[in-house]
């Protein structure tokens, strides 16, 4: 048929557009060469169907023009559809392959593919670079050229097991020696197979574990370590679970019990506990265990002699790498050798003790007995003094035995009272003490007696000083008196500066630090080191003539007590500086002021009469107080024991009684006991008089609850303000001097001068009451003659009102000699 006419309207009806160009004339010269082409129809259903068409023989006309094609068309779309999900399936293994190679090369672990002839298909990156290489360097090599020949045949037998057998291999230990080091690592493999199901090699993956297995390997060693350290030292150490049973006992505990490991695992080895001990190891374990605390306990275990040994347990919680409680370590020690040392130490503390109760009893009686007289002596001197129609012999005398008794006085209070320090028996009674007057009544008692001698005495306070500080005033006060004392004392030229400042502890609370100068001779070094020894003087000291080596050493242990200390430094002809150091807490201001008063002469007259029981079994002691009290109005009366004083109180009815607390028969203390059971005796004030210097005497008194306290021998006018302040009672006193006369101008070498003109019998009195520090009855001799001699009355109370009897005493002993 000729389709000349009608080819272009079928192909452009059923050609798809996009492929219509491929069968126009223009493609003409395609058909004639022959060349398939493949183009897309159209059909009525709108469906695409694929055509292959073949040239065939082309007929042409006259002129050489082809008029007619004939060729062969056949439709393809199936196979196109085939071609294409090929090449989709194509794109997607790609991409899968894509995928798989970067997860493979993100896997932490090492990954490989091995074929049956032990090389390598493929291995990550993770795998090259613990090879110190790169993939491609890696894969195609075979395991031997990566490996020591051993472990490459030991890693082929591996993979043969699982080709041979199929199935997988995990968890396969293994030590690659590679030219990057050494690597531990935890393989597992599986079988490699084909499409067709054939096995053709094995895949692997291995978890690089060097770090764990290293640390393995230290952790052994360790544990090896402390198993060898266990076993050899000299410690018995056990171990306990969570539930206070033992695991584990060393080799030194087995050795030393003599029994084995599973005797004593668990609580086997309680039965080598002594059966006193087991109940106080049991209970201490368990509530240490319960509260997860560190204890320490002491019992007697039985060695493998059958001997019971003291041992000493220290146990300690021990925990997991977690902080979970994982039980208790212990470590023993023989302390066997310890406790014997303490059974003989708490022997000698015991025989040390005794000696020490012996000592305080003997200082107790040697107090009692020589205060005792001595009360006496000072006593009846101290009534004698009120006679005055002594003769100057007997005055004499009375003033030897007055000066005697007072220096026998001071040198036995400072040995009790560094007895006590020693002993640890001194107690501190602190006060609150105004500071400002505290310093000004030390320069008053120092400042004259340094310019009597031609020094300056110079007190400097900071301005930091509170005005009251808690602490025991007369402690301190008698540590200042004898090192200021002694400054002057040891001063020709210059003079002695006391300076005092407040410090910060570090950490909590105060320090007063007095500084006492001098520039006196000073001291080698070679003194310094004995200056605060005990009876020992310097060659100052021993030069000078007076003193007994107490004051210092006392002065130190009392500052001790306050919590300081004193250093000194010297230089020889240069001076000294003494430091002191104590402890204070800050006071309340407040008014301190004491009330002093002149001798007593009277009971006020319009007060009642009052009766006094004295009870003291020391005849002597019974006449002082009898005579005193009488002299000055009170109702006296007398008993030598308890039981008698007990007699006399329900005959009697004192108002008040002055009870001796050591005495034979029936002492103070008992006799005070069945005087308080009585309801007129709980109305009854007593005053506890006692020779004993010990705090513990005080405390047993103080404990009794009586109204007052008196230490014997006591001052005249300390049982007068005593009996006074309880009864309620006013005296009539001396007079006091005028303070006028210091204040006038006076010639004080012309008074010198005079002294001998005044009567005998006045300078002996006055000598007397210099004797016995009788400042009162000093004042009251003073104003007597300031009528008559007022130039040597100023010169007299200048001295006194310093303090300075020394150069009282002085003046009045030089106008002894110039009578004589």
């Amino acid at each position: 048929n000729n389709y000349t006419g009608r080819i272009g309207d079928v192909i452009s009806g059923a050609m798809h557009p996009d492929d219509l160009h491929l069968v126009l004339p223009s493609n003409a010269d395609s058909f004639a060469e022959k060349k398939p082409i493949e183009y897309r129809i159209i059909l009525p259903d709108h469906s695409i169907r694929y055509i292959l068409a073949e040239s065939g023989e082309s007929i042409v006309d006259c002129d050489g023009n082809v008029t007619f094609l004939t060729g062969v068309a056949q439709d393809i779309t199936e196979r196109k559809k085939v071609e294409q999900k090929l090449i989709e399936n194509e794109q997607q293994y790609r991409y899968l392959s894509y995928q798989l190679e970067a997860i493979l090369d993100h896997i932490p672990g090492l990954v490989f593919y091995k074929d049956k002839k032990n090389n390598f298909i493929r291995v990550n990156r993770y795998f090259a670079e613990g090879h110190g290489s790169t993939k491609e360097e890696l894969e195609g090599k075979n395991l031997a050229e990566l490996y020591p020949k051993e472990d490459a045949e030991k890693y082929f037998q591996d993979d043969l097991k699982v080709i041979n057998s199929g199935i997988a291999e995990l968890n396969i230990e293994e030590k690659w020696v590679t030219d990057n080091g050494v690597k531990w690592v935890n393989s597992s493999k599986i079988p490699f197979i084909d499409a067709c199901g054939e096995i053709i090699g094995v895949i692997g993956v291995s978890l690089d574990i060097t770090e764990r297995k290293l640390s393995e390997v230290a952790l052994f060693e360790i544990e090896h370590q402390y198993q060898v350290l266990a076993n050899t030292g000299q410690a018995l150490i056990w171990v306990a679970d969570t539930e206070k049973l033992c695991t584990y006992f060393n080799e030194p505990w087995l050795k030393f019990t003599g029994r084995t490991m599973d005797q004593e695992l668990g609580n086997g080895w309680a039965e080598g506990v002594h059966p006193e001990d087991i109940g106080f190891c049991f209970k201490t374990f368990v509530e240490a265990f319960d509260k997860r605390e560190a204890f320490e306990m002491e019992y007697r275990l039985r060695n493998a002699s059958g001997e019971y040994i003291w041992i000493l347990d220290l146990g300690t919680p021990t925990y997991k790498s977690t902080g979970e409680f994982s039980g208790y370590i212990g470590h023993c020690f023989d302390i066997t050798h310890r406790k014997q040392e303490e059974a003989t130490l708490l022997a000698a503390k015991l025989e040390a003790e005794t000696a020490n109760r012996s000592k305080s009893i003997f200082l107790a009686n040697m107090s009692h007995e020589i205060r005792t007289p001595l009360n006496a002596i000072i006593g009846f001197s101290q009534l004698m003094n009120r006679d005055k129609h002594l003769s100057d012999t007997q005055k004499e005398y009375n003033v030897s035995i007055i000066r005697s008794g007072e220096h026998l006085l001071a040198l036995i209070s400072d040995i009790l009272e560094l007895s006590k320090v020693e002993a640890g028996r001194a107690v501190l009674n602190p006060s609150n003490v105004d500071l400002h007057t505290f310093f000004r009544d030390i320069q008053m008692i120092f400042k004259e007696r340094a310019q009597s001698k031609g020094l300056q005495f110079i007190l400097e306070t900071a301005e930091n000083l509170p005005p009251n500080i808690i602490i025991d005033e007369s402690k301190l006060r008698q540590i200042l008196i004898n090192l200021i004392g002694n400054a002057i004392k040891f001063t020709e030229k210059g003079g002695v500066a006391v300076r005092a400042r407040v410090i910060k502890k570090k950490k909590a609370g105060s320090l007063l630090v007095i500084e006492i100068e001098d520039s006196g001779p000073g001291m080698p070094k070679q003194e310094l080191a004995n200056l605060f020894q005990h009876f020992v003087q310097t060659s100052l000291g021993i030069k000078a003539g007076s003193g007994t080596g107490l004051g210092l050493a006392l002065s130190r242990e009392l500052a001790i007590l306050l919590g300081g200390n004193i250093s000194v430094t010297s230089k020889v002809g240069k001076g000294s500086v003494f430091t002191i150091q104590v402890e204070i807490g800050i006071g309340i201001t407040g008014d301190n002021a004491a009330d002093i008063k002149n001798r007593v002469l009277f009971i006020d007259g319009n007060q009642r009469e009052y009766r006094v029981l004295i009870v003291d079994d020391k005849e002597e002691n019974l006449s002082v107080a009898l005579d005193l009290l009488s002299l000055v109005g009170f109702q006296t009366n007398a008993a030598v024991n308890g039981e008698e004083a007990i007699l006399k109180f329900g005959e009697w009815k004192p108002d008040i009684i002055l009870m001796d607390m050591r005495m034979p028969v029936m002492d103070g203390y008992e006799a005070t006991r069945r005087i308080r059971a009585t309801e007129e005796g709980k109305k009854t004030p007593i005053i506890a008089m006692t020779a004993s210097t010990f705090e513990g005497d005080r405390k047993r008194i103080e404990m009794m609850d009586l109204q007052g306290y008196i230490r014997k021998p006591f001052r005249e006018n300390e049982l007068f303000q005593c009996i006074g302040k309880i009864l309620g009672i006013s005296y009539i006193y001396e007079d006091e001097p005028s303070s006028i006369l210091v204040d006038l101008p006076f010639d004080k070498a012309a008074a010198e001068r005079n002294i001998g003109s005044l009567p005998e019998e006045l300078v002996t009195e006055l000598k007397n009451a210099l004797d016995i520090a009788d400042i009162s009855h000093i004042n009251r001799i003073i104003s007597s003659v300031a009528g008559e001699y007022p130039e040597i009355a100023k010169l007299l109370l200048f001295h006194s009102k310093n303090y300075d009897y020394d150069s009282l005493h002085q003046l009045l002993s030089k106008r002894g000699q110039r009578n004589g």
